[in-house]
């Protein structure tokens, strides 16, 4: 959120079941945009045996295996064309989170830890095992 504020840029958050990405927004060309090139914010993949499960206003979103294709990645008269891209949270240059519970699991032991957004902005982690991933 600091990074979307201080530089005047709206980001998004996209989870996989194996990984995450950010995303930047283009308001020029309406579109949103991988980032690759910044060592923190760059795409990220879990460990084999870890997953991620996302909750939103306290329902689970089913994941998918692979980050979605973009705006600009989408073929032009795919039917795809149709749904735009949206990531599954928004860091907002005005410091704005869009509220979510994020759970990391390592199947072996069920071991989780998780990480939650609330409405108010605050960041709250909690570990169910010691042996969280």
């Amino acid at each position: 959120a600091d990074e979307a504020l201080l530089q005047g840029r709206d980001f998004g958050l996209e989870i996989t079941q194996s990984g995450y990405r950010f995303v930047e927004y283009d308001p020029y060309l309406e579109q949103w945009f991988e980032i690759t090139d910044d060592a923190i914010l760059r795409p990220r993949t879990l460990p084999q045996d870890v997953r991620f499960e996302l909750f939103i206003e306290d329902r689970r979103v089913l994941l998918n295996d692979q980050p979605a294709a973009l705006d600009a990645e989408r073929e032009e008269d795919s039917n795809d064309r149709k749904a735009n891209y949206a990531p599954h949270t928004l860091i907002l240059s005005s410091g704005q989170l869009s509220p979510f519970k994020l759970a990391m699991i390592r199947d072996r032991d069920r071991a989780e830890q998780t990480i939650e957004v609330t409405p108010q902005g605050t960041i709250e982690t909690n570990t169910d095992n010691n042996d969280a991933p």
